[in-house]
């Protein structure tokens, strides 16, 4: 498995990510999925008001990040049920709204470690109703994830489209970062810039970091990159990308 953590990819038009790779049950699963609804939908808006007033029938404890004011959600269910019920709701409130949604989770093969030895057939059932919501399934983890959609013992089997990931070329990177240098119209080192990004071959978590690191040291300048652009130069190294 590739170093990295996962990410949780809420998209419509621009994608918001929320962290499922420290995930460690169905419940925490449901406020992952929660907390990037309502980071793409902020409750200010129509659409994450009635969001937000959904999940306050499922009684969360709501508070707002000291740092970038986003919203946290958790919840104190009881029993595996509640989490079940939250996580029905969620899907049918995407389910009815007038546009497509996007749901792409990266180390999907977290969910097999769950305690809850049903996750993986509760998310199918839930899934295999929905019209209106499409799934990108992706993890680093080649093994498992073969596991989870091509074994016919598992609730996945047969209900998704294979994309095998090959590792991005090196010189691909550097020639990235120095066409983000050039539409800035800047200029950097490149000889330093390719041996760096030799040298952090297959650590492909470290991109972002190091490109945004490198552009930095030599003019202060706001984020180079987009929230895409990281989050595909993180999914660079070998993997599997399902689609639903």
């Amino acid at each position: 498995m590739r170093p990295g953590r996962g990410t949780f990819i809420l998209e419509e038009i621009r994608g918001k990510r929320n962290d499922i790779y420290a995930s460690q049950s169905i419940k925490e699963f449901t406020e992952s999925l929660s907390q990037a609804i309502l980071q793409q939908i902020p409750e200010q808006k129509s659409i994450g008001k009635r969001f937000l007033d959904l999940l306050k029938g499922f009684h969360p404890i709501l508070s707002y990040d000291a740092l970038t004011g986003q919203p946290e959600i958790s919840f104190e269910f009881t029993e595996q049920k509640g989490a079940e019920k939250t996580l029905a709701a969620i899907f049918q409130f995407l389910e009815t709204q007038d546009r497509r949604i996007l749901i792409a989770i990266d180390e999907f093969q977290q969910i097999a470690n769950y305690p809850e030895t049903n996750t993986e057939a509760l998310l199918r059932s839930y899934i295999q109703q929905l019209k209106n919501v499409r799934f990108i399934f992706s993890g680093s983890n080649k093994h498992m994830m073969n596991e989870l959609f091509n074994s016919a013992k598992r609730p996945f089997f047969s209900s998704t489209q294979m994309m095998p990931l090959a590792a991005i070329p090196n010189n691909f990177y550097a020639t990235f970062i120095k066409n983000k240098f050039t539409e800035s119209n800047r200029e950097g080192n490149y000889i330093l810039l390719y041996t760096i990004t030799k040298i952090i071959k297959g650590y492909m978590v470290m991109y972002p970091f190091i490109i945004q690191s490198f552009f930095s040291f030599f003019f202060p300048f706001p984020s180079l990159l987009t929230s895409q652009e990281e989050f595909f130069l993180k999914r660079g190294s070998r993997g599997s990308v399902f689609g639903l």
